[in-house]
């Protein structure tokens, strides 16, 4: 999928980063807080998240060498291991592909990452087209929300900041561009009686389980669990929180079928 939206992304995203940045990586995908503005925002109309200026992106490698050298091209350490400077935007640098390990890389001795999602939220990219007319790739809502998933489940009892991104996720499953899907008759319009707040996010659940590997479906099951959901949903502002997780979980199943 591909959108022109030079004047929303330019509006959230800082302008010279992602350009010279794909430069000198190639390909790679915006995920994190940006990524979030650009689907809650930018194409969901609702008010932006925390302000933040990082560029969190996602680039396959095939091994610590590559990653080293793709770092390396962008310029010294910036604090943290994958953290470089371009164009004065902190940027991090998250590797997945071949050097993963069941979802975990090992970015140094001893440091690991969680990169669970991360392949799948890069093949489900959409493409955004700059007003310089570069294109940027960045992950969808359904790979936002996978990836925000993934996130609370490693750092949730410490941080409620994923959480908190999760409730918005959630809300732009049934607004601005994504509004007229929960009005299209089916099967999710019918179960959940056109209550668009609810078929967004059962709509959102059967896309993330057509895109889930069963290595990430299976994970995604622990994390919906009863007693996960129980303590997520104290968590997410709003209302309502614990009747659309269940319908996100209903979508997911719907997909997974019997899938282990």
């Amino acid at each position: 999928m591909n959108y022109d939206a030079s004047a929303v992304a330019e509006r959230i995203w800082p302008v010279e980063a992602p350009h010279q940045l794909r430069s000198l990586i190639g390909d790679f995908v915006v995920v994190g807080a940006l990524a979030r503005d650009f689907v809650v925002h930018g194409l969901a109309g609702l008010p932006r998240g925390r302000d933040t200026r990082d560029l969190d992106v996602a680039v396959a490698v095939p091994g610590r060498d590559a990653y080293a050298a793709a770092l390396d091209s962008i310029g010294p350490p910036g604090g943290l291991i994958l953290r470089r400077e371009i164009a004065g935007v902190d940027v991090d640098l998250i590797p997945f592909g071949e050097l993963e390990q069941e979802g975990v890389v090992e970015i140094q001795d001893g440091v690991v990452l969680d990169v669970t999602g991360m392949r799948e939220a890069f093949e489900t990219a959409i493409s955004v087209t700059l007003k310089s007319g570069s294109s940027v790739k960045t992950a969808n809502l359904t790979g936002m929300i996978l990836l925000k998933l993934v996130a609370w489940d490693m750092r949730g009892r410490t941080d409620n900041r994923d959480a908190t991104d999760l409730g918005a996720l959630l809300d732009a499953s049934y607004s601005g561009v994504f509004w007229d899907r929960c009005w299209e008759p089916g099967s999710a319009t019918e179960r959940w009686d056109w209550d668009e707040r609810m078929v967004g996010p059962h709509l959102e659940g059967q896309g993330v389980g057509r895109m889930a590997t069963p290595r990430t479906a299976e994970r995604l099951r622990g994390i919906l669990s009863r007693d996960a959901v129980d303590r997520l949903v104290l968590k997410i502002p709003g209302h309502e929180r614990r009747q659309q997780l269940e319908a996100f979980r209903e979508g997911l199943d719907s997909e997974l079928g019997g899938r282990g």
